[in-house]
Formats: C-alpha cells, structure tokens, sequence
C-alpha cells in the first residue's frame, strides 16, 4: 500500500509541476510579446496639449503652426479631430503615413 500512495503522490506533484510550468511559461511568453509589441509601435514624441496648441485657425479651418510637418507632429497616427471645450467637433485633418 505503500508503494500505491508513493506512486499517487508522484503523479499529482508532477502534475502540480507542469501546470506550475505551463503557467510561468504563458506568463513569460504574455510579457515578451508585450513588450516586443510595445517596441514596435510608434513614439509619442509630443502631447495631445503640444499639438492642440500648435494649430492655428486658417481661412479652411485648422491647421498645424509652423514650426514643425504635420508628418513630424503625427509621427505615424492617420487622423486627428480637433474638439471646442463643449466636445463639438472644431475640426479634423488627416495626415498620410509616411
């Protein structure tokens, strides 16, 4: 009887540990594509309150100041909308990837 209770314990501790593995693994794997993922996407080299202010009002509408491209200010996002402090809708401008 022994020996029975020996080899039960052996299976479910190495059961236990194989789920223990299997779940450090997927949490190692969650994390590595995370953070590869994170590498891979555009910087934001500016805030939303630095672009805001760079845009003046034009005769069309709004526009992106001088100082910089809109590719340079949008550094990779496709569109921009622009709201008044009531969140109606000031103005959008589109921005080609570059």
């Amino acid at each position: 009887m022994k020996t029975f209770v020996r080899l039960i314990r052996r299976y479910v501790l190495a059961a236990v540990g194989i789920v223990l593995l299997l779940l450090f693994s997927g949490v190692a794997v969650l994390g590595w594509l995370g953070w590869q993922e994170g590498c891979s996407l555009p910087q934001r080299e500016y805030s939303s309150g630095e672009i805001a202010d760079s845009m003046v009002e034009t005769a069309e509408g709004l526009a992106f100041g001088a100082e910089r491209t809109p590719q340079e200010w949008m550094n990779g996002y496709e569109w921009a909308m622009v709201l008044d402090d009531v969140g109606t809708s000031a103005g959008a401008t589109a921005c080609r990837r570059s």
